[in-house]
């Protein structure tokens, strides 16, 4: 990555943060078409624990597609929303049908 001093100078140089992080990830992880489907599933398959906060559920859908857009494989808003809304309807944040509430 670094063989040649101008690239050198141009990564570690001012507001160069996101290149060098993503010249780091091409070059110490990259995501081959079997990586690529391995995401892919996990995020299909990504469950919110009765323990788990929303946020951590949030959290680790967002960092999945992120790795996702670095090889153009990203899903769209729309499509994470709709994933999250089925995860929601299995979690303990479904809605609570008459009589399955609490009882006081």
């Amino acid at each position: 990555m670094f063989s040649l001093l101008h690239a050198q100078q141009f990564y570690l140089g001012g507001d160069r943060g996101v290149e060098m992080v993503r010249a780091l990830a091409d070059k110490f992880n990259p995501l081959d078409a079997g990586a690529v489907q391995s995401i892919m599933a996990t995020v299909q398959n990504l469950t919110l624990l009765d323990t788990e906060d929303l946020s951590t559920y949030k959290d680790k859908l967002e960092n999945y597609n992120l790795q996702l857009a670095w090889v153009g494989q990203g899903m769209s808003d729309s499509h994470l929303v709709y994933l999250a809304q089925l995860q929601l309807k299995k979690s303990r944040y479904k809605p609570w049908s008459s009589g399955s509430g609490p009882r006081l």
